[in-house]
């Protein structure tokens, strides 16, 4: 019964590590290559110039559509990262900062207890082709922020705080 156990595992270990290979060798297919184009990397390189920038930039709540994040927000402001907080280890592949130290600028929806508040959010880097990518210290984000019930806020989704972005997020937040 114990072999069969070590061979099972031996087996999934290696189809693993045989997906692991072919994820790599697809990924360095050239761009005209008849394999199917899934890598955002390669689509990126086909894209105008102006959506280069919009699609390189993955934050916090990558796959959560601006729509539901309306939704689920308590408070959406346009802040100032003033300093990112302690990061800590989560989950394989992921950060979590708390205490991140923002100064808002505008509201677009709910009401800050101040001007200055401290948030903890999660950095998710586990897929290679659209990893989510730290806020930088100093730059101007759209906060999407849960109150948790112990009164804590944490952000569920970070957008960079372009005209578009704005513009976007403001009417959805009119929509009843």
């Amino acid at each position: 019964m114990k072999k069969r156990v070590y061979i099972l595992a031996a087996v999934i270990i290696g189809v693993f590590a045989i997906g692991l290979a072919w994820g790599r060798i697809v990924s360095k297919l050239p761009a005209n290559s008849s394999t199917a184009q899934t890598d955002t990397t390669r689509r990126k390189d086909s894209m105008p110039q102006a959506d280069k920038q919009v699609a390189q930039e993955l934050f916090t709540g990558r796959a959560i559509k601006a729509e539901d994040a309306v939704k689920a927000a308590d408070l959406i402001v346009v802040a100032r990262l003033v300093d990112l907080g302690l990061p800590q280890a989560d989950a394989p592949g992921e950060t979590y900062y708390e205490n991140a130290k923002l100064e808002i600028t505008n509201t677009l929806k709910g009401n800050p207890e101040a001007y200055t508040i401290l948030i903890s959010f999660s950095v998710q880097k586990v897929s290679p082709t659209a990893p989510e990518k730290e806020p930088e210290k100093g730059q101007e984000y759209l906060f999407f922020i849960r109150k948790n019930g112990d009164s804590r806020l944490k952000g569920v989704k970070i957008l960079p705080a372009t005209e578009n972005n704005l513009s976007k997020v403001t009417n959805l937040v009119s929509v009843p």
